[in-house]
């Protein structure tokens, strides 16, 4: 029989114990007791010896957990680890949060990584594998986890740097003498492709923002808005404290960004006007407050995907806001450079591009000699000789 619900809840008990295997898992088990206590246990060879390993009373575990963790008791008996001995080992390791607090306290004076660090662990992998032992994290735990990134619309290169965090922890790990094996050291990176460059149109605009405010979050919207007057990242506008903010020299100081520096922003009237209708409203020292008033907004994720289904607008990311800005500044005629210093990048590679706008913009302009200085009636034909 499939051990489920049904049928395990179908099972009476009789004078003696008795146990029942599940045809699709073998060595998958329940255990009913003359008492008709009922438990999930597996069974196991190791060498020439048969051997039963108790997971947990029918009740306490549902079929599905009990299920799950016959699955990975199963593949440890299958190479040659005696579940129960990895079970007493895995009582004694460390879990995964407290690994966590080790790792993090050793890396405490890398102030950026730290924080890009902490965000990862406390948004993704301690929800995913908080309490599990350290030894018993295993690359299926970790594909598990990159599969759920790619699932939830994360691009390649989160799902890359997730990656990269999990091995660099189990590398400290292994340093420290916690662990044998690392997880993740078989997994191979995707390759990435950062030069995707999609931009919303005027009239795109124009119908996310009805829709935005259809939606009815004035906080998320002007989070957006502010996104698009400024070109900034998510990460720092959400962020973004009035202590940072000059009003009088219209002036946005980001204290760290991902180039890892400061970045002084110039406020043009659009989003000088957000900051003053957010300021009529203030009730914390975050421009964008959260729910709660001592935190700030941490996404906006939900409002943009309603608005940009309602508006019809396909293929558009947040951060597509940023490109939207950085090809109005290019259209307006500005130097590449420029742009580069608005963006806060660190080098002028991730500005170029949008060199093709800039010479669009050119190609227009040389073009404009021809609506002054018309040709078109002057022909040039060969005098026949």
């Amino acid at each position: 029989m499939k051990l489920t619900k049904r049928t395990i809840d179908s099972l009476t008990p009789t004078e003696k114990r008795a146990e029942y295997s599940d045809d699709v898992l073998k060595g998958f088990i329940i255990r009913v007791y003359p008492s008709g206590r009922k438990s999930f246990m597996i069974r196991y060879r190791m060498g020439n010896a048969s051997k039963r390993y108790a997971i947990g009373d029918y009740g306490k575990w549902t079929v599905g957990q009990a299920r799950k963790e016959a699955m990975e008791l199963l593949r440890l008996a299958s190479k040659g680890e005696d579940p129960s001995q990895a079970r007493r080992r895995s009582r004694e390791a460390l879990t995964f949060s407290q690994l966590a607090e080790k790792y993090l306290e050793a890396r405490a004076d890398s102030k950026r990584t730290i924080y890009d660090d902490r965000n990862k662990l406390d948004l993704r992998l301690i929800p995913a594998w908080g309490k599990r032992p350290i030894n018993l994290i295993t690359s299926r735990h970790v594909r598990q986890v990159i599969t759920k990134l790619k699932a939830d619309g994360r691009a390649v290169a989160t799902c890359n740097r997730y990656l990269a965090l999990i091995r660099v922890m189990f590398n400290f790990a292994i340093r420290e003498g916690l662990l044998e094996d690392n997880p993740a050291a078989t997994i191979k990176v995707e390759q990435e492709n950062n030069k995707r460059t999609r931009w919303l149109d005027a009239d795109e605009l124009n119908r996310l923002f009805q829709a935005l405010e259809e939606y009815g979050s004035p906080t998320a919207t002007a989070a957006l808005a502010m996104m698009l007057y400024t070109g900034a990242r998510s990460g720092n506008v959400l962020s973004a404290s009035w202590d940072d903010i000059d009003m009088e020299r219209r002036q946005w100081t980001i204290p760290r960004t991902k180039a890892g520096k400061a970045q002084v922003v110039p406020l043009n009237d659009a989003a000088m006007g957000v900051l003053e209708n957010q300021e009529k409203v203030m009730v914390s020292r975050y421009v964008f407050p959260g729910q709660k008033p001592w935190a700030h907004l941490t996404t906006v994720k939900k409002p943009w995907a309603a608005a940009t289904k309602r508006a019809g607008i396909k293929d558009a990311r947040i951060h597509d806001l940023r490109h939207t800005f950085a090809s109005m500044v290019v259209n307006s005629g500005a130097e590449l450079y420029h742009v580069q210093q608005l963006l806060g990048h660190a080098t002028g590679a991730m500005t170029q591009r949008y060199a093709h706008i800039k010479d669009e913009v050119l190609r227009k302009a040389s073009g404009s000699v021809a609506e002054v200085v018309n040709l078109d009636s002057f022909r040039l034909e060969k005098q026949a000789g």
